[in-house]
């Protein structure tokens, strides 16, 4: 199929001339700077036929994934809605994804496809913080790695609206040339666009430094005499007669209450009028003075700091609103994405290239006859009057202004304001972001430097109503229409209100989920951090579903979000050592072997046969850890619960449990796991294979009798050992147990070699709990007798062989910690740290994510193909 029939078939028009070019071009330019209401969006289409009718030639140098950034949620919302409705109308949806990241959004479908072309839409919050390795809003930490891996990998990002980006944008560059740099599996290219951007802006230190020269692409002859008339619509403009200065900056009230008065006499008007301010309590108030002023009138709100249930209406009629007598009072918002068509227009002053923005949405399509536009001062020397934005740049808005009588796209200068950024990613950062550990406090590096300034760094709300001081844990579940961003600075205010109720003080706490601990946390004001997601108490107000976020606002919110039933534990997010439950158990040895079937056949992906081995071998010991005892009393105890497991495998007087004798060992237990309770198993210092060795009294089988499978594994201490110690099965990570039996396995002589330490990295990465350190966590129990532990594993613990049909042994091993301390140990090994640092520099960050995210989706593609034939009859 041609572009222009592919075209047409999604949009029902023809495609611009640029569209064509963008789709057929051997490579995509860096920047396309061309006018609002080109249909910039079209990109999307342009990647699809590449992908889908380009032929090999085009489809090598396309990535797999499509990453779409845009500045706002809005914006988010219009371009998947737009773009779900072209891949329905191509009939691409089962071949295609969409997947979209916005606050409170936990969408990860994408990232278990990486042979399958996918489109991933979000905010610059939510895509940049996963770029960093760092996803903000509901994501488990244990999937950063994974989410990492397919954004730099195999893709290709288009940045929308870069103008609106501001520290970010240096960020959107700094990655690109870091890809460039370190290499990738596939493609990876980056295309930024806007109307107002200059190439400067994308010259940042590493950029510079790779020496390679940025390709613009501007509308050509063909494509403005397509454009005609909207690139000659006629926009006069004129100076409003009300400025913001004086007592009116900080009276809010008065001020909108001048503006709605001047605003109701200015005269007739037909269609849609456009109000834009600055500030979101501005338009809060302009809204309620304009409501006050012209009942009759239909005046409608929105900014940023909406629930998503609170503004679907604006997807929903924002074309039609256009098209009739309304009034729509907005913030930055609408600079970009809207297909807004007014007849009439009031902005505040703002910098040139929000101005540029904001006049696209003004007689857009060129038919208004009657347009016009009125701008309102600022007083500059008052910074709360020119926030957010510096008194420079408004400055230099103003004088341009005052020059014109017409902001039409044909009367505007071309001069754009220069960029200067806070904060610039380096290399350096980039490679300590690759290691996702927490600190021992469980905290994390800040990446929101590097996503957006200080005054524009927000969060992520959520109301909800709970009996008793905690929230349950069931309220972690938000849908993106009960989320709402506010900036950091509104989220403080809100916590800093008190009020008294009845001679009570009334204080406000927000609530974040702890994924370590697997419970609610409670936060002050100074304990909220940028991209993070919170809960509120519905009772504490802070809402109204017609202004938006309001921190003086005490009614309680309406439609909080509900407590459901508890959905399936998320493997990926929990400290505890759980995995998705098929309906039947799955045995050690099967699930091995489905491993290993599905990383076979991700082979091409893996970057040539070398490679794709060692992912074979990995996959073959992936689970070798889970022979641990303490992991196969979790199962069974999961199956026979407390009560079924003392009678088959025996009981203590003092409450703890024996391990199971069990000769076929299980990968997953049929059951959900789950955050256990805190059982003890009674192990001795080294598991031992020896019926002799057992305790006096053989524990009781499952049809009540009392004798063990002779022959069978006995990982159990004797009555009499005193040295046996009760072990927390809690906090066990199966996966480390697995890389140390593997580096135990290898030849002595081959322990230090490249690859043997990737195949280590990847058994260990295989969840994302281990990667490149190896350290015991805050509150594990420690052994008595004081030797090396993390993770649950204890210095000399004792695996039984165990066969895997078709493919191997997996050998007896005791197993050795001492990796985990710099230096080399007394077998010449070296520390897992030094290892991980020579892995990061042969393969570079991207590549070893890759190969890390490769095991990751083998697994969970066996885990997911034996739950679906656990359930059929």
């Amino acid at each position: 199929m041609q572009f222009s029939e592919f075209f047409m078939k999604a949009t029902g028009a023809s495609p611009y001339p640029w569209q064509s070019r963008l789709a057929t071009a051997p490579a995509w330019p860096d920047l396309l700077r061309i006018p609002t209401g080109a249909g910039k969006t079209g990109a999307i289409l342009a990647w699809a036929w590449r992908r889908k009718y380009g032929g090999d030639a085009l489809r090598t140098k396309t990535g797999m994934r499509l990453v779409y950034v845009l500045p706002q949620r809005a914006l988010v919302s219009q371009t998947a809605d737009t773009a779900r409705t072209w891949l329905s109308r191509l009939r691409l949806e089962g071949e295609i994804g969409l997947s979209v990241l916005m606050g409170g959004s936990v969408d990860h479908a994408w990232d278990l496809e990486p042979d399958q072309p996918w489109i991933i839409i979000g905010t610059q919050d939510q895509i940049l913080s996963r770029a960093l390795n760092r996803g903000y809003g509901g994501v488990s930490r244990f999937r950063w790695p994974l989410q990492f891996a397919m954004l730099h990998n195999d893709v290709q990002w288009i940045v929308d609206e870069v103008q609106l980006f501001g520290d970010g944008l240096a960020t959107t560059a700094q990655l690109q040339a870091f890809r460039e740099q370190f290499g990738t599996f596939g493609p990876a290219h980056t295309l930024w666009m806007s109307a107002t951007a200059s190439p400067e802006w994308l010259q940042t230190v590493d950029v510079r430094n790779a020496g390679r020269e940025l390709q613009v692409w501007e509308l050509d002859e063909a494509d403005r005499q397509a454009l005609s008339r909207r690139l000659m619509a006629p926009k006069p403009i004129h100076r409003c007669p009300v400025k913001l200065s004086g007592p009116l900056i900080k009276d809010a009230s008065a001020y909108a209450k001048e503006l709605a008065g001047w605003f109701a006499a200015e005269g007739p008007r037909d269609g849609l009028a456009l109000i834009v301010l600055n500030r979101v309590n501005r338009a809060q108030a302009v809204f309620q003075a304009l409501r006050q002023a012209m009942p009759d009138e239909d005046i409608r709100l929105v900014h940023g700091q909406f629930r998503g249930r609170d503004r679907a209406w604006l997807a929903e009629e924002a074309r039609t609103l256009s098209d009739r007598r309304a009034i729509l009072v907005a913030t930055q918002v609408v600079e970009a994405g809207m297909d807004l068509d007014a007849s009439l227009m009031v902005t505040e002053l703002a910098p040139w290239t929000s101005l540029v923005q904001r006049f696209g949405r003004l007689n857009r399509t060129g038919t208004r006859a009657s347009a016009r536009a009125y701008w309102i001062d600022v007083d500059c020397a008052n910074e709360q009057a020119c926030q957010p934005y510096q008194a420079e740049a408004l400055e230099r808005a103003r004088a341009q202004l005052v020059q014109l009588e017409d902001v039409g796209p044909q009367h505007l200068p071309r001069d754009i304001d220069p960029l200067t950024y806070g904060r610039v990613l380096r290399r350096r950062d980039l490679l300590q972001l690759f290691d996702t550990t927490p600190d021992l406090s469980g905290n994390d590096i800040d990446v929101s430097p590097f996503i957006r300034e200080v005054e524009d760094r927000t969060v992520s709300v959520y109301w909800g109503t709970w009996e008793g001081a905690t929230p349950p844990e069931v309220l972690r579940e938000v849908s993106e229409e009960d989320v709402c961003r506010v900036p950091l600075s509104r989220l403080q205010d809100y916590l800093k209100r008190k009020r008294k109720v009845r001679g009570v003080e009334q204080v406000r706490v927000a609530y974040t989920w702890n994924s370590i601990l697997g419970r609610f946390d409670p936060v002050s004001e100074q304990r909220v951090f940028p991209g993070w997601l919170y809960l509120l108490r519905a009772e504490d107000g802070g809402y109204d579903p017609n202004l938006g976020f309001d921190p003086d606002n005490w009614a309680e919110v309406p439609h909080p979000v509900e407590v459901k039933p508890a959905s399936d534990v998320d493997a990926e997010d929990a400290e505890e050592d759980n995995g998705p439950a098929p309906a039947r158990p799955v045995t050690l040895a099967a699930h091995t072997m489905d491993v290993v079937q599905e990383a076979q056949a991700l082979h091409h992906l893996a970057g040539g046969e070398d490679m794709a081995d060692a992912l074979r071998e990995a996959a073959f010991w992936h689970d070798a850890g889970k022979r641990h005892p303490l992991f196969q009393a979790k199962l069974r105890l999961a199956m026979l619960g407390e009560a079924g497991y003392r009678e088959r495998y025996g009981h203590t007087d003092r409450g703890n449990l024996y391990p199971p004798h069990d000769t076929e060992l299980l990968a997953k237990s049929g059951t959900q796991v789950g955050r256990m309770p805190d059982y003890r198993v009674l192990l001795s210092p080294h598991a031992s294979s020896n019926p002799a060795e057992a305790q006096e009294t053989p524990p009781a089988t499952q049809d009540g009798g009392t004798t063990a499978q002779a022959g069978a594994p006995v990982a159990v201490a004797t009555r009499n050992d005193p040295a046996r110690q009760a072990r927390n099965i809690r906090g066990f990570r199966h996966e480390l147990a697995s890389a140390l039996a593997y580096l135990d396995a290898v030849a002595p002589e081959a322990v230090n070699d490249l690859r043997t330490r990737l195949v280590a990295y990847l058994i260990a990465a295989h969840h994302g709990k281990i990667r490149g350190q190896i350290r015991a966590s805050t509150n594990e129990q420690a052994p008595e007798d004081g030797r090396p532990f993390a993770r649950g594993v204890w210095e000399g613990d004792e695996l039984e062989a165990y066969p895997i049909p078709g493919l191997g042994d997996w050998p007896q091993v005791r197993l050795s910690l001492s990796v985990m301390h710099m230096g080399q140990d007394h077998r010449g090994r070296e520390s897992w740290a030094e290892g991980v640092q020579r892995l990061l520099e042969a393969y570079g960050p991207f590549r070893l994510a890759w190969y890390e995210a490769l095991l990751r989706v083998a697994d969970g593609r066996a885990s997911r193909r034996e739950e679906v034939e656990s359930r059929e009859p």
